[in-house]
């Protein structure tokens, strides 16, 4: 979630929202978050819809992606990784990903 993100106090403030509607230990979970994937969906779209009333339904979809890449990928960088053509991805720091 970049400082340039317009939305980044909205999609911090739902994502701590919806890991306490989970009530899961994310520590003690394998890497298989299959079985909570639909789950973790629903409340993202319950708190979007919620928080997000100003917003086309493009928006909410961004936020709902970017928002289940966070809790259950790697943030900004899932895409880069679950592309089968990106070979390599360093990450120099906050801001910047490079492939």
């Amino acid at each position: 979630m970049g400082a340039d993100d317009p939305y980044t106090d909205l999609k911090i403030k739902i994502q701590h929202r919806v890991i306490e509607d989970l009530d899961i230990d994310f520590s003690e979970l394998s890497e298989d978050f299959s079985k909570f994937t639909g789950d973790i969906e629903a409340l993202i779209q319950k708190h979007v819809s919620k928080e997000a009333l100003n917003m086309t339904n493009v928006q909410r979809d961004k936020i709902s992606k970017e928002l289940m890449d966070e809790i259950l990928g790697f943030g900004p960088i899932t895409i880069l990784l679950d592309d089968p053509d990106v070979t390599e991805v360093m990450v120099n720091g906050p801001k910047k990903n490079i492939c």
